[in-house]
């Protein structure tokens, strides 16, 4: 469910940003700011030309935004989860990392206090990551599966 929550935070918040995102499965990825290779369970992906022209203000508030959905529908946020997103902004050229760190905190607590005060973009948010599980995870309602015996 981390994974479903998280990436449709992601989701939303590309959206209300103007930007055309979708689900991405599983993948291997370079991550370039670190040159490191992660395992992903699944993405949010936007297209490149997009994700650029956001402000730094944006792209904080599009990076964090999975940790927020986290940390406000299921009590807890793993460090893990938004490791990526976190060396993102940091390593991202568009500041010195201490103040890119600040504005991820910064960021990351107004978006914290907003969808906790909005109980129906919690219930946005829950019905988006359910649709990302099915459509990532789920099963394929086009084959008749064999019943279970």
């Amino acid at each position: 469910m981390a994974v479903g929550i998280h990436e449709a935070n992601h989701y939303l918040t590309a959206k209300k940003l103007g930007l055309q995102p979708r689900y991405g499965g599983s993948a291997i990825e370079h991550i370039c700011e670190t040159d490191q290779w992660v395992c992903t369970f699944g993405q949010t992906q936007v297209p490149i030309e997009e994700y650029q022209k956001l402000t730094i203000e944006q792209t904080a508030e599009f990076l964090v935004a999975g940790s927020v959905a986290e940390r406000v529908i299921l009590g807890f946020a793993p460090d893990e989860t938004s490791q990526s997103d976190y060396e993102a902004l940091i390593f991202s050229g568009r500041g010195k990392p201490s103040d890119l760190i600040w504005l991820w905190k910064k960021t990351g607590e107004r978006m914290i206090r907003e969808l906790q005060a909005d109980l129906e973009a919690q219930r946005r948010l829950i019905h988006a990551g359910a649709r990302y599980e099915s459509e990532i995870f789920g099963i394929d309602r086009s084959v008749r599966a064999s019943p279970i015996q």
